[in-house]
């Protein structure tokens, strides 16, 4: 028999990870495979459901989380689900037109970024001059960014 842990980027992590509550994080699921007692007594699966699993810390595994050849612990999707799970930040923002067709928004005090994606496509950063695909080097310069 194979005990079942289920996450779901619905769920809540106070949940028991079952079937009908399932946890919200990759972390939180783990917690409670390892705390199950049962790594290496039956197999363990952790089945994450359809979504976006944004991790705000490091998920570290051990061989503590590993089970043994004969009861492994196995993380997969759940069966026809697609499942991301990204080390990126998921920002909740008051986009506001600026001019010309620009959006612009506040991101939170102190956020560090070198990557944006909207709707899953990446976004080239501010840049000078504009970005433009088809000048080489670097998808646009100016003369004045190079010195002799």
């Amino acid at each position: 028999m194979v005990k079942q842990f289920f996450a779901s980027p619905e769920g809540a992590d106070p949940n028991d990870g079952s079937a009908d509550r399932p946890v919200r994080t990759l972390a939180r699921a783990k917690e409670l495979a390892r705390a199950s007692g049962l790594l290496a007594i039956e197999p363990v699966e952790v089945v994450l459901r359809q979504g976006v699993y944004y991790l705000d810390r490091t998920v570290l595994f051990t061989p503590d989380d590993s089970g043994s050849a004969t009861s492994p612990v196995v993380y997969r999707a759940a069966d026809g689900a697609e499942v991301v799970i990204s080390g990126g930040l998921k920002l909740e923002l008051d986009w506001q037109p600026y001019r010309d067709g620009i959006m612009q928004a506040e991101t939170p005090p102190g956020l560090e970024m070198d990557q944006l994606f909207v709707n899953g496509e990446r976004q080239h950063m501010a840049r000078y001059p504009d970005y433009d695909p088809e000048v080489r080097p670097y998808n646009g310069y100016a003369a004045d960014a190079f010195s002799p």
